[in-house]
């Protein structure tokens, strides 16, 4: 069954989740391939970085090439990487905000 629970959650899915940065960049340097996983719901770890409102998760996430969302309808998909990649955006403003670490 690998590291993944009964959702097909990863590592990763689960970091994202709970905004441990730390953990995210760590997962992400060895396991690159992972940021596109869907668990079964259809959700990737930047999906549930966002859903969560962890800015610093999405903006790494995103640095690392992470683009894919959800498995939804390509004007919902469209609209959740719309509000990521203003974050992504915002973010170049903020100064406590440099490549997703929080200062």
């Amino acid at each position: 069954r690998g590291l993944g629970d009964v959702y097909k959650r990863q590592p990763l899915h689960k970091a994202s989740f709970n905004g441990h940065m730390t953990v995210v960049h760590t997962l992400v340097a060895a396991f690159p391939d992972s940021i596109e996983l869907k668990d079964s719901f259809g959700n990737t770890p930047l999906a549930l970085a966002l859903d969560r409102h962890h800015t610093d998760v999405v903006i790494a996430l995103q640095v690392a090439g992470a683009t894919v969302i959800q498995g939804l309808s390509a004007a919902e998909e469209a609209e959740l990487q719309a509000e990521a990649d203003s974050m992504f955006a915002s973010s170049l403003d903020t100064p406590s905000l440099k490549l997703g670490r929080s200062q």
